[in-house]
């Protein structure tokens, strides 16, 4: 594990704001989905950031207790 794996990391956390955008243009053209629908959405989005961010947040303590930062 190197700085570059951790710096690839972070930027598949920012990927977050391509998703949110693409889920936007879903749902404005599918005006006609219900709340739960729109929400179940939302929570998916919710669980990969999570698990990304995890990631993120477990690789960077690796590296420092390897003393690579």
């Amino acid at each position: 594990m190197t700085r570059f794996d951790l710096e690839q990391q972070i930027m598949t956390c920012w990927n977050m704001v391509e998703d949110v955008k693409a889920l936007n243009a879903h749902l404005m053209d599918h005006r006609e989905m219900t709340q739960d629908e729109i929400s179940n959405y939302l929570l998916g989005l919710e669980t990969i950031y999570n698990v990304k961010f995890e990631q993120l947040f477990s690789m960077y303590e690796r590296m420092l207790e390897e003393g690579k930062l």
